[in-house]
């Protein structure tokens, strides 16, 4: 990614944070800027439940806008999302057909995705 691109990024995902909009708001102005400034076919914020047993998509954007409900409220440690929230490590491939974390590697076929990237932040104030 061009320098350029990059700070453009930044400052994308940063207005809205800044902003005075409430969490959800925010949140929604955050992934569009990443789904446009990416050309990504899918954006994403999961956030923690207060249980700490799943992580409950809260925003996303992108022209896959409405994923499957099973991915909508993912339990800890299940599909990729549950499992880069578990091992708190992120998770980059450039072969998601083929990545044996994936979930449904024939819609990831169909959708011609191929480099998702996933990564946790443990709390507000973490950088991701």
């Amino acid at each position: 990614m061009e320098s350029g691109v990059g700070h453009q990024l930044v400052r994308a995902v940063l207005a809205p944070l800044l902003g005075d909009d409430g969490l959800d708001e925010s949140l929604h102005a955050c992934v569009r800027a990443v789904a446009e400034q990416l050309d990504a076919a899918f954006a994403g914020v999961w956030i923690v439940s207060p249980s700490g047993d799943t992580v409950d998509l809260r925003a996303s954007a992108g022209t896959v806008r409405r994923p499957s409900e099973q991915h909508r409220r993912v339990p800890v440690g299940r599909f990729k999302i549950g499992t880069v929230v578990a091992e708190r490590a992120p998770h980059l491939t450039n072969d998601v057909q083929h990545d044996p974390r994936g979930s449904d590697r024939d819609w990831a076929g169909r959708r011609r995705t191929t480099s998702p990237c996933s990564r946790c932040a443990s709390s507000p104030t973490e950088r991701a």
